[in-house]
């Protein structure tokens, strides 16, 4: 029985060993398997588009696809990732001098295929540029007053007036100082020097050619190579001709504001990702005249967003300033229709509620005003004004010409105005809570928030920014109606972490790659 048991043993053990080594042999195929599949079917290159070139210069641009492009071939002093969080780039470090100064010294890095390094004049000329052209990137350099050289590597901003987010506004491409002549030629200089990714290798007929910088800082840095070698980029003059060429495979992405897209290039072979735009859209409310915050509270819970945003094209609720994807914003804020809480804050604060709502007897009007040279905004306080009086709340609704709607705004001579922003990168709140903001909004709590978050790291700040939205909350000088948005057309070819966002569709593009 012994002799039995030791046989049954040793064929146990055996049988254990070949189910192993099985295993191992097989996954070790399968790996193989995997590896070369992976190496098979990734190409090394991806096939862009520009549609009307006027010029790759990034400073004397006017082309949106040019400003897209940027990303790849040009770095900046400051990136921001796809949370719209500062790292530093060329810059290696930043200090604060005081309120009005800056000091920034820069990495010891090579121009693209040249000997000639990164130099505090490369900086200074870019930004005298951007001054003298007044092109895309004119609002980042505005509070320049002055650029004073300190040595082979650090320079210092001197601002014109203080600003806690400077930093954000050196995200610019940074150019190499050349003769002023030859800067703004672009038969000789079309395709400037820059440090990034890729440069310019060849041009052949309408596709321009970027190969992949091996030399480039940022891949030692990291240790880690881009799966795409080649970016090759082709030139359209007809948006047809390249949505055609996008649905027939020779393009591999393209950006657009058009929400039915689909209309022109169909349903198949391709990913339609959208992003949040910049175009930041809310009903304002002059505090000065719509005093009362139970009012302003209750209208925030009667608005039907899926009713009011029906039939406006390519746009998506917003809850908050930031939640454009700022990492500062992480309490969502429910902004969904609550009529029983609505009719509660009402009725706590004395307003009756029958056919209409009353509020000492007498039926409560609202006088919203919106600009008539916005389509959009035209449609949406239509929309308003018929929630609004559907829940009791009667609306008077003046579209007013461009300049009157702007001038009175600016005035503050309104009660509720529809209004649009354009959201800057930075997470400053102070045009909507600080002095000066768009609503007469006074807040001594508030302030001293502000206040606090100035002398603080945007790290150390998050919880600071929560209690701005829970102040917000309760008096309610506004309310988030829609943001803008866009979207990226991916062939169904391209994979890897693709994360679109306003200030760099490319977010990521190490990881991309096509199959």
């Amino acid at each position: 029985m012994k002799r039995f048991s030791e046989i049954i043993f040793v064929i146990f053990i055996i049988a254990i060993s070949i189910l192993v080594i099985f295993f191992m042999s097989k996954k070790n195929k399968e790996n193989i398997y995997e590896e070369n599949v992976e190496y098979i079917n990734k190409k090394e290159d991806i096939r862009l588009a520009v549609l009307n070139l006027d010029t790759l210069n990034p400073i004397l641009t006017k082309n949106r696809y040019v400003y897209d492009l940027t990303n790849l071939f040009y770095d900046s002093i400051i990136n921001l990732d796809e949370n719209y969080k500062p790292s530093l780039e060329l810059g290696e470090s930043i200090e604060k001098i005081d309120d009005l100064k800056y000091k920034l010294k820069l990495k010891d890095v090579h121009w693209n295929n040249m000997e000639d390094k990164l130099t505090p004049e490369d900086v200074k000329f870019t930004v005298d540029k951007i001054r003298e052209h007044k092109g895309i990137y004119f609002d980042n350099i505005k509070n320049i007053k002055e650029i004073n050289i300190l040595d082979q590597n650090t320079l210092e901003f001197e601002l014109l007036n203080e600003d806690k987010y400077f930093k954000y506004n050196l995200t610019f491409p940074i150019m190499k100082k050349v003769e002023d002549n030859l800067f703004t030629d672009s038969k000789a200089y079309g395709v400037p020097h820059g440090i990034g990714m890729y440069f310019l290798s060849k041009i052949e007929g309408n596709t321009l050619y970027f190969t992949l910088n091996d030399k480039y800082y940022g891949f030692k840095e990291k240790n880690k190579l881009p799966n795409i070698k080649t970016v090759l980029v082709k030139r359209y003059k007809e948006a047809n001709t390249m949505y055609t060429d996008f649905k027939e495979g020779s393009i591999d992405i393209l950006e657009t504001g058009k929400s039915d897209v689909e209309n022109f290039i169909g349903n198949f072979g391709y990913i339609k990702k959208p992003y949040k735009g910049r175009d930041f859209t809310f009903l304002g409310f002059n505090t000065q005249k719509i005093e009362d915050l139970a009012l302003r509270q209750s209208i925030f819970y009667i608005l039907d967003k899926k009713e009011i945003l029906k039939e406006i094209d390519a746009v998506t609720n917003t809850s908050f300033v930031l939640d454009y994807g700022s990492f500062l914003y992480k309490k969502q804020i429910n902004t969904k229709e609550n009529l029983d809480m609505a009719k509660s804050i009402l009725e706590k604060a004395g307003y009756e509620i029958k056919n209409e709502v009353l509020k000492d007897g007498k039926k409560v009007e609202l006088n919203l005003i919106v600009n008539n040279g916005n389509p959009k905004e035209i449609k949406l306080g239509e929309n308003i004004k018929t929630n609004l009086e559907k829940n009791g709340i009667k609306v008077n609704l003046y579209p007013l010409n461009s300049e009157e709607y702007i001038n009175r705004v600016n005035n503050k001579n309104y009660d509720v105005a529809v209004i649009t922003v354009r959201n800057n990168f930075t997470p400053s709140l102070d045009s909507f809570f600080g002095p000066n903001n768009y609503f007469n909004y006074i807040n001594p709590n508030m302030d001293e928030i502000l206040k606090e978050i100035k002398n603080k790291d945007e790290e150390e700040a998050d919880i600071l920014y929560e209690k701005i939205q829970d102040i917000y909350l309760k008096d309610m000088p506004f309310i988030p109606l829609y943001r803008n948005e866009r979207y990226v057309l991916l062939s169904s070819a391209l994979n890897g972490q693709i994360v679109p966002n306003s200030h760099n569709i490319y977010a990521n593009f190490t990881n991309w790659y096509r199959k």
